[in-house]
């Protein structure tokens, strides 16, 4: 079993309960806008459009905490870095002169537009992740505690979760993130913690039932698939036998239930593959409608709608980061290059079925970590 990269001993004794409410303090935002009802009234039952300040008020305040988490920084000088500069400038001009037409189009571009402007704060800024160093356990519970947070809430009080609806089939669940989609794309990160925790079968277990409760395929998807490569990678064939039967002996029990749940969401699914159905004029009864009429929810297609050369420039960026991860890995393979690595991993797969940059967290998180932990030594 590994362990945990440390720090100092003397470092975490000094600072582990700050860092500790620094990253819960990350959540803070998403946890009152959960108890005050405020989100998209579209897609989620009884929640209203959080006020203008609040919005104003979320951002710095994120700012204000990542400050704190990754302090000190630091001025680096940068070999080789006109190739960078030359790209991620091309990608704001291109989002500056892109024009979208539905609200979640200016989201995404406007999410975009951040993202490179932060990755292009990195390629000057060093900032410190030591704030991970001896806190991913306590980052695993804490989004355990966001699920059980969320369910006593549902039970007792009758608060719906964010993207839920009180006659839907059942509710989704996204424990701290507030969001199913950002919580889905974030779970594959804590694989390596809850494969190498002290109890890894109950967390493991506890990991997927917790991507179930999301209530998106791709969390129960590529959470298995990642599961199983990470165990043969790392060669414990024992937990691959093991889960392996467990998750048979689920599937038999309850596929009813299984198969109940794929009829539902099953037109969901055709939306998010539509473009590569209709691409290779594959016809499974998928929606007919073009992203100038609606919202296209895979981010190829939606970016190839706006600027295909601007969503060429994100994959470049994103598998540009993911290699350097994977190298890093290969320098030093402790749990938090793993996690940052299967953070990657889980952004690149998720973006061919959802507009990922859209969503809370996940890209942001990952281009300050992997920038970080590239730049470690």
């Amino acid at each position: 079993m590994q362990e945990i990269e440390s720090v100092p001993r003397k470092i975490i004794d000094a600072n582990k309960i700050i860092y500790k409410i620094l990253l819960a303090s990350i959540f803070l935002p998403t946890l009152v806008s959960y108890l005050m009802g405020w989100g998209e009234p579209l897609t989620s039952e009884s929640f209203e459009y959080a006020p203008e300040w609040f919005k104003y008020a979320k951002t710095i305040w994120l700012f204000v905490i990542t400050f704190f988490l990754i302090y000190p920084i630091r001025y680096k000088f940068v070999k080789n870095i006109f190739f960078k500069l030359m790209l991620t400038t091309a990608a704001l001009i291109l989002l500056l002169e892109t024009t979208p037409y539905h609200s979640a189009e200016n989201i995404l571009v406007y999410s975009l537009f951040i993202n490179c402007i932060l990755f292009l704060a990195l390629l000057f800024l060093k900032v410190d992740t030591r704030c991970l160093y001896g806190n991913m356990n306590f980052i695993l519970y804490l989004f355990f505690m966001g699920f059980i947070i969320q369910i006593a809430a549902y039970i007792f009080l009758g608060i719906l979760p964010s993207h839920s609806s009180s006659d839907a089939d059942f509710i989704r669940f996204n424990g701290i993130t507030n969001d199913s989609l950002s919580t889905a794309v974030l779970l594959p990160a804590l694989i390596p913690v809850a494969v190498n925790h002290p109890y890894s079968i109950f967390m493991v277990s506890i990991l997927i039932i917790c991507s179930a409760l999301t209530g998106s395929y791709f969390a129960i998807v590529f959470m298995v698939v990642a599961l199983m490569g990470y165990f043969l990678i790392y060669r414990n064939y024992k937990a691959l036998g093991i889960f392996t039967a467990i998750g048979l002996v689920a599937i038999f029990i309850r596929w009813e239930s299984i198969n109940q749940t794929f009829e539902h969401k099953y037109l969901s699914i055709l939306t998010h593959i539509r473009f590569y159905l209709n691409s290779v004029n594959l016809d499974f009864g998928q929606p007919a409608k073009d992203c100038s009429v609606e919202f296209c929810e895979s981010l190829i297609e939606s970016g190839i709608y706006l600027n295909q050369y601007m969503i060429c420039l994100y994959y470049v960026g994103l598998i540009f980061l993911i290699i350097k991860t994977k190298n890093k890995v290969k320098e030093n393979d402790c749990i938090i290059n793993q996690s940052i690595f299967m953070l990657g991993l889980s952004l690149f797969f998720a973006s061919l079925v959802h507009p990922v940059p859209l969503i809370p967290f996940a890209c942001t998180f990952f281009i300050i970590l992997s920038s970080a932990s590239i730049e470690r030594r």
